[in-house]
């Protein structure tokens, strides 16, 4: 991807190299003077990036790491990408494709990190809000936009360097003080992102799908709600001790609140539903503001009993207005 934008001189890039061995890393890092973002090659469950000033305490510990990364070749690959921090507030767009077209859907903001208060290991994503207008509280229709053109010339660049891309393209970003950059894609819905957005479309998603096969992708509409996703997961997670336990979860009285569940990391055994040691399942609920939407995903998450544990502050007017607040400071 990186690659790619080179190559077409597509805007929210990163400075990034690539290593598969030690001794020429630790020199690119030794001659590097901004904090690093360590990334494994492969798929890691969302659980292998590490931060510089987050995870990480400066670049040397950020060699450390990427030296067991290579060694063990996590995620399937002897490979480690070094990326320059970037520094603003993440949000994630998703986009259905045609191959030359694009719809883009409302954008999200993902929680990644375990615990309260943004602290604790990364996971693959412990809850996620929308905004009404498709947009969030820190992010202006002007930097939508600019995400969004950045989306279209990556497909187009895809059609003229193989098959014309179909499917869904999930791009997540970072708004920095220069504009919107591009921390990575998958060519899948977002996950807990798409949750979010699902629920408010409002054209069929039949009639979406067909359009992507035809070549003929036009506007897709969504009802202009707020809505947020909390994640329940298992006591202690990512690391935790209750794989295997069985939970209860009240669907009925979930759905009379207004909200849904999806369910995610669990099997149906014949005395109930059991966890995994993964994310176990999201409860979703819209309204015509975040606030009204996280008090009815809030209360609904108490219909779920067991050992399990949720970020309270998933969409909250606390955390929200802090991501506001961080924005500006950049900004400035």
């Amino acid at each position: 991807m990186r690659k790619l934008f080179e190559d077409y001189d597509i805007d929210g890039s990163l400075i990034y190299r690539v290593f598969d061995n030690y001794d020429d890393l630790s020199a690119f890092l030794d001659d590097f003077d901004q904090d690093v973002v360590v990334k494994p090659v492969g798929l890691t469950g969302g659980k292998g990036v590490k931060i510089v000033g987050d995870h990480l305490k400066d670049n040397e510990e950020a060699k450390e790491y990427s030296k067991e990364v290579i060694d063990n070749a996590m995620g399937g690959f002897a490979q480690v990408i070094i990326e320059e921090r970037a520094l603003g507030e993440e949000f994630t767009i998703q986009a259905f494709c045609d191959g030359e077209h694009i719809a883009p859907m409302p954008a999200a903001q993902d929680h990644p990190h375990a615990f309260e208060g943004d602290v604790g290991a990364i996971t693959g994503g412990m809850g996620s809000y929308s905004d009404t207008n498709g947009l969030l509280p820190f992010l202006s229709q002007d930097d939508y936009d600019k995400a969004v053109k950045i989306m279209e010339d990556t497909v187009k660049a895809i059609a003229k360097e193989a098959e014309p891309y179909k499917g869904i393209l999930y791009g997540q970003f970072m708004l920095t003080a220069d504009g919107p950059k591009v921390i990575e894609y998958n060519a899948r819905f977002g996950d807990p992102e798409a949750m979010n957005v699902l629920p408010l479309l409002k054209t069929p998603l039949c009639e979406v799908c067909q359009a992507i096969v035809d070549g003929t992708l036009d506007k897709v509409e969504f009802e202009n709600k707020a809505s947020v996703c909390k994640y329940i997961v298992p006591d202690g997670y990512p690391e935790t001790e209750h794989a295997g336990e069985l939970i209860e979860v009240d669907e009925e009285a979930i759905e009379d609140m207004g909200a849904k569940v999806f369910y995610a990391a669990v099997s149906l055994e014949d005395d109930g539903i059991h966890l995994s040691g993964s994310r176990a399942l999201g409860i979703v609920a819209s309204g015509e503001t975040i606030a009204e939407a996280e008090k009815t995903a809030e209360k609904a998450c108490e219909y779920v009993k067991g050992n399990v544990y949720h970020r309270r502050d998933v969409g909250t007017k606390a955390l929200v207005e802090k991501r506001v607040a961080h924005m500006k400071e950049i900004l400035n």
